[in-house]
């Protein structure tokens, strides 16, 4: 009984490994989608990303006074923040070059945009990019999407549902990452990049 027991269990093991190793998520690219006339859009600055959004997705935009710069967007209806998505950003050597303490030997050096490209790509196991990917919930994503138009660059790490989505941008010719995170729907997604364009800060 004991032998059936320890092969049974092997052989559910196996099987977990490979839905696993079936579900290892792969880079996508798609097409930035068309822009279309929105009436009914509100506009919301954050750096040099301009966003025209729907009013109906928008139930409330919240700074925190400790927390000044970083911008909260809670959908209608929401009563606290855990259905909120939060805009952040930091500095390309800000954001990726605390990976070098992980084994990124071009993390002072790499553009954000060869790094997200990076992150897209299988990794040796135990290796510093394997880690790095696990930190960023790449590797326990369900999609891993670039899209870009111009000088922007999307990346959208879709999680499975009841995760925290990200969404980063990086521009040509800009040092900052802008990262948007929390609860990303398809149809907030679908908006801010349809809205989206780049423009001084005022």
């Amino acid at each position: 009984m004991g032998m059936k027991a320890l092969f049974i269990g092997l052989v559910l093991a196996a099987a977990q490994w490979q839905t696993c190793a079936a579900r290892e998520v792969t880079p996508e690219t798609s097409a930035w989608p068309e822009a279309k006339p929105c009436a009914t859009c509100v506009t919301i600055q954050f750096g040099a990303l301009e966003m025209r959004l729907p009013i109906a997705l928008i139930g409330k935009i919240f700074i925190s006074g400790s927390e000044a710069s970083t911008l909260h967007l809670l959908p209608a209806g929401a009563t606290d923040g855990r259905d909120s998505v939060l805009f952040l950003s930091a500095t390309r050597a800000a954001y990726v070059g605390k990976y070098h303490a992980l084994g990124l030997a071009s993390a002072d050096s790499i553009s954000a945009e060869a790094f997200f490209d990076l992150l897209g790509r299988p990794a040796p196991p135990g290796s510093g990019i394997e880690k790095i990917r696990k930190i960023e919930s790449v590797s326990t994503a369900e999609r891993y999407v670039k899209t870009s138009t111009g000088r922007v660059h999307a990346y959208w790490i879709q999680a499975a549902p009841g995760n925290s989505q990200y969404l980063h941008f990086v521009i040509d010719g800009a040092d900052t990452v802008y990262t948007v995170a929390g609860a990303i729907t398809p149809q907030l997604y679908l908006a801010i990049l349809t809205g989206l364009a780049i423009r001084a800060e005022p």
